[in-house]
């Protein structure tokens, strides 16, 4: 587990130094345009379910790693309507058509 931590640290903070955060963190740029492209992951937030709940989740494991994950599919398989309701609170579009789709997924 040491070798495990020992090599995700560094690339943890060779994450955080990528411009992207430096853009995010700028005050001088409106909240709107740094967040320009947020409408854009939406398909990937709504997509995510189909990953937890057909790659992810294997129910008829016994590893203690696998319930784990199983646990958190289950857990976190309906965040994107979290995200969908940011989207509409910010203004930030297409959430007319996000809508459609998060009533046909259901």
């Amino acid at each position: 587990m040491k070798a495990i931590v020992a090599f995700i640290e560094p690339k943890k903070q060779e994450f955080a130094k990528l411009p992207l955060f430096d853009f995010l963190a700028n005050k001088h740029i409106h909240a709107n345009q740094r967040l320009i492209f947020a409408p854009v992951l939406a398909p990937l937030a709504v997509g995510l379910i189909d990953v937890n709940k057909y790659v992810l989740r294997e129910s008829s494991s016994n590893n203690k790693v696998q319930e784990l994950i199983n646990k958190y599919t289950y857990k976190k398989n309906y965040y994107w309507h979290d995200y969908l309701e940011y989207l509409e609170e910010t203004g930030l579009k297409p959430v007319n058509e996000l809508r459609r789709l998060q009533t046909a997924l259901g």
